[in-house]
């Protein structure tokens, strides 16, 4: 079953990923585009933790969130939903190379 989550929910496993896959709530919100309060955050990662897609440990008083997946994994399903999505699960040669190269170009544009 896919997950379905919000743009919001995406930027904050975003976050955590970048964060090195794992961070307190503030720590994660601070890395947010513009940044909503910390409860609302907290609010966020309980519906991501109910959705199955981070998990928690206590540390101290503080919790701290890692994503369930890797970033790896996170990123073959992303690649696995968009085959299926815009070619109903498979793509030719030439619309597998069509994306090499734009996934090329994202990168060579990236290290500028």
């Amino acid at each position: 079953m896919e997950t379905k989550l919000s743009r919001r929910e995406r930027e904050i496993l975003d976050a955590l990923y970048a964060l090195g896959g794992s961070a307190d709530a503030e720590g994660i919100r601070q890395r947010l585009t513009d940044p909503p309060t910390y409860s609302a955050v907290r609010a966020m990662l309980a519906k991501l933790e109910a959705k199955g897609t981070i998990t928690h440990r206590a540390e101290g008083l503080r919790y701290i969130y890692s994503p369930v997946t890797s970033r790896t994994t996170a990123q073959k399903k992303a690649v696995s939903q968009l085959m299926r999505v815009f070619f109903g699960g498979s793509a030719s040669d030439d619309e597998l190379e069509a994306l090499r190269r734009e996934i090329d170009q994202v990168r060579k544009n990236r290290r500028k």
